[in-house]
């Protein structure tokens, strides 16, 4: 599948105005691929004197991107090629399931669970208590992400 041009998506998105003086912007890609979306969207992150304290990026796929994929788009693409690596060394050990990657000192993705999860471990909350009060109490960024699903956000 060809990725998505990276220009359309940042008009589409309203990029980068959108996300200026924002605390935090959350992406959904559903469809993620070998990662060139997410590596833009990271650079343009970077490059912005306006950007967000946080950028929480979501990406869906099937399987762990490509090791060989992400180095030739370090080669297509040389103004990305240190994030590639920084994306290839922690992609290196995926497997099956959920994977939260961290960069930028956690400023590109953020563990709501953080926040408040360990406040409610102290107080006895399981992981299914723990994660209905997350969703809860995340219900608005939720939303956004949902609605932006729909091409409504």
């Amino acid at each position: 599948m060809a990725e998505p041009d990276a220009s359309a998506f940042f008009l589409a998105a309203g990029l980068p105005a959108a996300w200026a003086k924002q605390s935090a912007w959350r992406c959904l890609d559903t469809a993620f691929g070998n990662g060139q979306q997410f590596l833009r969207v990271w650079n343009a992150w970077r490059q912005d004197h306006n950007h967000p304290r946080i950028l929480h990026y979501v990406g869906l796929c099937t399987e762990a991107p490509q090791l060989d994929e992400l180095h030739q788009a370090a080669t297509s693409q040389p103004d990305l090629s240190g994030l590639v690596e920084l994306l290839v060394n922690q992609c290196q050990t995926l497997g099956p399931g959920f994977h939260r990657l961290s960069f930028e000192a956690r400023q590109v993705v953020e563990d709501v669970d953080t926040a408040h999860g360990e406040q409610w471990r102290s107080l006895g909350a399981g992981n299914f208590v723990r994660c209905v009060l997350l969703a809860w109490n995340e219900r608005f960024a939720l939303l956004t992400v949902v609605v932006a699903c729909f091409g409504r956000a």
